[in-house]
């Protein structure tokens, strides 16, 4: 097993504000990382356009759609992730 973070994990991380300082200065230190960080940023910002069908439907079905729906992209964004 190695100490070695994962670098999709760093990058998801830095987007989202999650780093320490010392976390941030090692990214932003790496061009591989930067590019990791810039790709999932267009995939992010991509990914907010699509289209949600919006269905009349109870409150709990909607937020259960919801979150299978977060789950799929976020599935999708990081197999995209990895295929670049």
């Amino acid at each position: 097993m190695s100490d070695r973070p994962d670098p999709d994990h760093l990058a998801s991380a830095y987007l989202d504000g999650d780093l320490t300082a010392d976390e941030r200065a090692l990214v932003e230190a790496s061009p591989d990382l930067m590019t990791t960080v810039e790709t999932m940023r267009s995939v992010r910002v991509a990914l907010r356009h699509v289209p949600v069908e919006d269905h009349h439907r109870s409150g709990a079905v909607q937020a259960a759609r919801s979150e299978e729906h977060t789950s799929e992209l976020q599935s999708r964004l990081h197999l995209v992730c990895r295929l670049l």
